[in-house]
């Protein structure tokens, strides 16, 4: 039985906003917002969360809503996301999902670890630069290795490489940067437009990825699921110092 109906709707309301938009702002009524603070109301929220396999997390203005990993109702389907970003096949969005991964590791990396503070902007430059000398260390890998890191960390590693490797560089002929989705600049930025369309981050004169106060809440709230990304940053380290055929 319900003991707190006024709760109960409200806990409802809020639940309908974020189903509706994944976010509810503190402008749009502030009433409603404030109710979040309620015990009774964090309580049902709590078992919609359970039910519904979604996360539900405050910011200072904002309520936002993710689904978890293994929500098949609310996340993007593999073609959901190759039509949202205009990708040609599954190799360009193991490619763009890598190109995530790195981003992330990126902002969550050893400055996170030692302060608990993300760094305040990552250039594009970085970035490129990074996937370039990942995937010469890739490329220098033994066949055996590279299959037994793409079980390990579940990434199409010979589809990225082909991918990336595919792509041409930018010139001083290149007229929009962005736009120019067959070189390796204007393909980042098509993974980084949809991550601005979830809000997860702002780009800055084309240049810079800074991370939203929704892209922020990351780490305590999705990226402690998941530590494949630590572990790849660890790996491709780690392959640094290794040679032609594999050998330490």
């Amino acid at each position: 039985m319900i003991s707190n109906i006024e709760s109960f709707e409200n806990a409802m309301n809020l639940y309908s906003k974020l189903k509706r938009n994944g976010e509810f702002q503190k402008q749009e009524d502030p009433g409603l917002f404030s109710s979040y603070i309620d015990e009774d109301v964090r309580e049902y929220l709590t078992l919609i969360q359970k039910t519904d396999k979604v996360r539900i997390f405050k910011a200072e203005r904002s309520l936002y809503m993710v689904p978890e990993f293994d929500n098949e109702l609310y996340r993007y389907s593999n073609e959901d996301l190759r039509e949202e970003m205009k990708l040609k096949n599954n190799a360009e969005l193991f490619t763009i999902q890598f190109i995530w991964m790195i981003i992330l590791g990126k902002f969550f990396g050893d400055q996170y670890e030692q302060t608990g503070e993300a760094r305040s902007f990552v250039p594009i430059d970085e970035i490129r630069s990074f996937i370039q000398e990942t995937i010469n260390n890739f490329k220098k890998q033994r066949n055996e290795k590279l299959e037994e890191l793409t079980d390990e960390y579940q990434l199409s590693l010979n589809d990225i490489i082909y991918t990336w490797e595919s792509l041409g560089t930018i010139s001083t002929e290149t007229k929009s940067i962005e736009r120019s989705y067959t070189k390796d600049f204007g393909f980042i930025h098509k993974g980084l437009s949809f991550w601005e369309k979830e809000k997860i981050i702002i780009v800055r004169e084309k240049t810079e990825i800074i991370l939203t106060e929704k892209g922020r809440l990351i780490p305590e709230y999705y990226y402690h699921q998941d530590d494949n990304i630590k572990k790849l940053f660890l790996m491709m380290e780690e392959m640094k110092y290794t040679d032609i055929e594999g050998e330490i």
